[in-house]
C-alpha cells in the first residue's frame, strides 16, 4: 500500500514524539535509555490518538512536562491531555501552563495527583485566566498518591481566573487543602462567573460556615453539579443547602456524602425536596440520618418533583416503612441505594414489594450488606417474574444461599430485563454464580438485539424522513427556479432603474445648488431660533422659579390651615367633653335637689304633727297646774310667779313650733333662727321645769329635722300618729 504524504508525516512525527518523551522520562526516573525500554514505551504511547494524549500513571516528571510542552505547543489537533498519577510537581505545572497559553485547541486538562503545590497552581490558573479554549480542569488529589496541595493561597489565583475566564465549564479541586479561607476566596470568583457548571471541592476541610457560603452562591451562579462530600458541614450546612434548593433552578446533582448530617438536616432537606424542581440526584451516603431522618426524606418522595437517584448507604437505618410508602407514590425515582444499613428481611421485603407496581420506575436497586436471608431472595424471584423495568440489582455481602440463587436464576429465564446481578460474598456456590453470569450475559445480548430492532425502526423512520426530505428538496429546487426568474426580472428592473437614476442625478445637481442656498437661509433661521430658544428658556426658568415660590407659599398656607383645623377640632372636642361633664353634674344636682325637697316636705309634716302634740301637752300641763293649784298639795307652796312662768314657757314653745312649721312650708330648706330650748330657757324657769324643758328640746330637735327622744311620761300620754 502507498502511504499518503500526510499520513507518512504524522508517522514520522509520532516516532519523534515517542523518542523525545522516552528520553525525558529516563531523565526523570534516573535510568539509562535502552532499546527494549523504548519498545515498551512505544506500546504505552499506542493508547494516544490524534486528539487525546493519555499518559496517566507513567512516572513522568518535570522533564517530561517540558517535552510535552515542546511537542504540543503548536499542535492543532490535540483536545485532551491526561497526565493523572505522575510526578510533574510545580516546575512541570509551569511547563503545562506555558502550553495552555500557546495551544489553541486544548479543551480538557487532567493533572490529578501530581504533587502540585501553591506555586504550580498559581502558574496554571494565571495561564487559564487568558485561555479561551480549555473548558475542563481536574487538579484533584488521590489519597496517598502524590496528592496535590494548592492550599488557601492558591485559591486566590483560582478566584482571579474565575472572574476573567468565560469558557471554563468544569473545575475539580478534590483534596487540595483549601480550607475555609481558601473556599471563601474561591467564592469571590464565583460571584461574577456564570459559565462554571461543575464544581468538585470534596474533602477540603470546609466546615459548616463555608457550606452555608457555598449554598448562597448556588443561587447566583449557574452550577449544575456540586460535589461537597467529606467536608463536615453538619446539620447547619445542610439547613443552608436546603434553603438554596428551594430556590435553585439549575442545580441537578448534589453530593453531601460523609458530612455528619443528622435528623435535623434530614428534616430540612426533606422539606426542601417538596418544592425543588431541578434536582435529579442526591447523595447522602455515610451520614447519620437514622430512621427518623429517613422518614422526613421519605415524606418528600410522596410529592414527586424531579428526583431520580437517591443514595442513602451506611446511614444506620433500620426502619424503611416510610421510604417504601414514599416510593409507592413516586413516579420519578429510578435508582435507590440503601446499602450497608440494618433493614433486614422485613425492610427489604417492604422496599422490593414496590417493584410489583406498574407505577414504580425503579431500574437500579442496591440492598447490599443488609443481613438479608433466603426469604428475601425467594420473594424477589417471584417479583422478577412480573417486573420488567429492573435492570440492576445488588445483593452483595448478605446471607443468601443456593436456594435463593436457584430461584433467582429460574425467574431470570422469564425476565430478560435484568442485566446486572451481584451475588458476591454470599453463601452461593461457584457453579450457580457462573450460571447466573451466563444468564446475565444472555439478557445483555437480548437487550442488544432489542437495541438493534429499535435502531432498525429508527432507521426506517429516518428513511421515511429521507423521502420527505427528498420531496422538500424538489420543492426547494422549484423555489430556487422561481427565485432565479425573479432575480432576472429584478436585474432588468435594476437596469431601468439605473437609467432613471442618471436622469435624477442631473436633476439632483440642480436641486443641490438650490438646497445649498436654502441651507444657508436655514442656518440663519436656526441661529435666530437658537437665540429665541435661549430667551424662552430664560423666561421658562424665571416662570418656574416664580411658580415654585407660589407653590411653596401655597403649601405653607395649607400647612397653617391644616394646623388651625386641627386646633379647632381639638377645642371642639374639649368643649364637648366639658359640656358632657357639666350635663352630668347638673343631672346629679337635680337629683340631689329633688331628694332635698322631698326630705324637707317630710320634715314639715313631722313638725306639724309635733306642734299638734306640743299644744295638746301644753293644754294638759295647764290643766294639771290648775288642778294642782286648786288641790293645794305640794304644788300649793309654789309661788304664783313660778306657775305663771311655766305657762308662759309652754305657750312660747307652741308658738315657736308653729312659726317653724310655717317657715318650713313657705321657705324649704331654711330653719328657725333660734331653737325652742333657748326660748324656754329664756323664760326664767332656771331648768327646774322638767316636762316643759323636755318639750322645748323636742321641738328644737324637730325644727332641725331630727327625731326627738321620748320620755316615758310623754310616751304614755300620747298616741302614735
Amino acid at each position: 500500500l502507498v502511504v499518503p504524504p500526510r499520513a507518512r508525516m504524522n508517522a514520522l512525527l509520532a516516532d519523534r514524539t515517542v523518542r523525545l518523551l522516552f528520553e525525558a522520562k529516563c531523565k526523570d526516573i534516573g535510568l539509562a535509555p535502552t532499546e527494549a525500554k523504548e519498545k515498551r514505551w512505544r506500546r504505552v504511547m499506542e493508547r494516544c490518538t490524534d486528539t487525546v494524549v493519555d499518559l496517566r500513571h507513567c512516572e513522568l516528571g518535570e522533564h517530561s512536562a517540558q517535552a510535552i510542552d515542546e511537542i504540543l505547543r503548536e499542535d492543532e489537533n490535540i483536545t485532551t491531555l491526561l497526565l493523572a498519577g505522575n510526578l510533574i510537581r510545580d516546575n512541570g505545572a509551569s511547563s503545562i501552563a506555558q502550553l495552555v497559553q500557546t495551544n489553541t485547541t486544548l479543551t480538557s486538562l487532567d493533572l490529578r495527583s501530581n504533587d502540585i503545590g501553591m506555586a504550580g497552581g498559581i502558574a496554571l490558573f494565571d495561564a487559564l485566566a487568558l485561555n479561551q479554549t480549555v473548558t475542563e480542569v481536574d487538579l484533584s488529589g488521590v489519597s496517598g498518591i502524590n496528592r496535590n496541595h494548592i492550599g488557601s493561597k492558591g485559591a486566590l489565583a483560582i478566584a482571579n481566573t474565575l472572574t476573567k475566564n468565560r469558557v471554563l465549564y468544569k473545575l475539580a479541586l478534590r483534596e487540595n487543602g483549601l480550607g475555609a479561607d481558601g473556599l471563601a476566596s474561591l467564592m469571590k470568583g464565583f460571584a461574577t462567573n456564570k459559565t462554571l457548571e461543575v464544581l468538585d471541592v470534596t474533602s477540603n476541610g470546609i466546615g459548616s460556615p463555608c457550606g452555608a457560603l457555598i449554598a448562597e452562591f448556588i443561587l447566583v451562579t449557574g452550577l449544575r453539579y456540586l460535589y461537597l462530600g467529606r467536608n463536615n458541614i453538619g446539620d447547619n450546612g445542610a439547613c443552608a443547602f436546603a434553603d438554596a434548593l428551594r430556590h435553585s433552578e439549575t442545580l441537578e446533582y448534589l453530593d453531601l456524602s460523609e458530612n455528619r448530617i443528622g435528623v435535623r438536616g434530614g428534616k430540612v432537606l426533606g422539606d426542601a425536596l417538596k418544592t425543588c424542581r431541578g434536582l435529579t440526584t442526591l447523595d447522602l451516603t455515610l451520614n447519620e440520618l437514622g430512621s427518623i431522618g429517613l422518614k422526613h426524606l421519605s415524606d418528600a418522595l410522596k410529592e414527586p418533583r424531579s428526583l431520580s437517584t437517591l443514595m442513602l448507604g451506611q446511614n444506620n437505618i433500620d426502619d424503611v416503612a416510610a421510604l417504601a410508602e414514599g416510593i409507592k407514590h413516586n413516579k420519578t425515582l429510578t435508582s435507590l441505594d440503601v446499602s450497608k444499613n440494618k433493614i433486614g428481611d422485613a425492610g427489604a421485603a417492604l422496599l422490593l414489594a414496590n417493584l410489583k407496581l406498574r407505577t414504580c420506575k425503579l431500574t437500579t436497586v442496591d440492598v447490599s450488606a443488609n443481613n438479608l436471608s433466603d426469604a428475601v431472595g425467594l420473594e424477589l424471584s417471584e417479583i422478577l417474574v412480573e417486573n420488567g423495568t429492573l435492570t440492576s440489582l445488588n445483593l452483595k455481602n448478605n446471607y443468601l444461599t443456593d436456594a435463593a440463587a436457584r430461584a433467582l436464576l429460574k425467574s431470570m429465564k422469564k425476565n430478560g430485563a435484568l442485566r446486572e446481578l451481584d451475588l458476591n460474598y454470599n453463601d452461593v456456590s461457584y457453579k450457580l454464580l457462573k450460571e447466573i453470569t451466563k444468564r446475565i450475559q444472555k439478557n445483555q445480548v437480548q437487550w442488544m438485539g432489542c437495541m438493534i430492532q429499535r435502531c432498525q425502526s429508527e432507521i426506517s423512520m429516518l428513511e421515511k424522513n429521507h423521502d420527505q426530505l427528498h420531496q422538500k428538496e424538489e420543492e426547494l429546487g422549484q423555489l430556487r427556479a422561481r427565485n432565479k426568474e425573479s432575480q432576472d426580472r429584478l436585474h432588468q428592473a435594476m437596469h431601468a432603474l439605473e437609467q432613471v437614476e442618471d436622469a435624477f442625478k442631473q436633476e439632483a445637481r440642480t436641486w443641490h445648488e438650490g438646497i445649498a442656498e436654502h441651507t444657508k437661509e436655514i442656518a440663519r433661521c436656526e441661529a435666530a431660533y437658537q437665540e429665541l430658544g435661549k430667551r424662552l428658556q430664560a423666561m421658562k426658568a424665571e416662570k418656574d422659579q416664580k411658580m415654585r415660590a407660589l407653590v411653596n407659599k401655597l403649601h405653607k398656607h395649607k400647612d397653617l390651615a391644616s394646623k388651625t383645623d386641627k386646633r379647632l377640632v381639638q377645642k371642639r372636642r374639649e368643649l364637648e367633653d366639658t359640656r358632657q361633664s357639666l350635663d352630668k353634674e347638673i343631672a346629679q344636682l337635680s337629683e340631689v335637689r329633688k331628694q332635698a325637697v322631698e326630705e324637707r316636705q317630710t320634715a314639715a309634716e313631722v313638725r306639724d304633727h309635733v306642734v299638734t302634740q306640743v299644744e295638746e301637752l301644753s293644754r294638759r300641763l295647764n290643766v294639771a297646774d290648775e288642778d294642782t293649784a286648786g288641790g293645794g298639795g305640794d304644788a300649793a307652796g309654789k309661788p304664783a310667779a313660778q306657775r305663771s312662768a311655766s305657762a308662759n314657757a309652754g305657750a312660747a314653745s307652741a308658738r315657736l313650733l308653729r312659726s317653724s312649721s310655717a317657715a318650713a312650708r313657705q321657705r324649704p330648706g331654711a330653719g328657725p333662727s333660734r331653737s325652742p330650748s333657748t326660748l324656754v330657757a329664756s323664760g326664767g324657769n332656771g331648768g327646774k321645769l322638767t316636762a316643759r324643758s323636755t318639750i322645748a328640746r323636742s321641738a328644737s330637735t324637730l325644727a332641725r329635722g331630727q327625731t326627738p327622744p321620748r320620755s316615758p311620761a310623754v310616751a304614755a300620754s300620747t298616741k302614735p300618729p
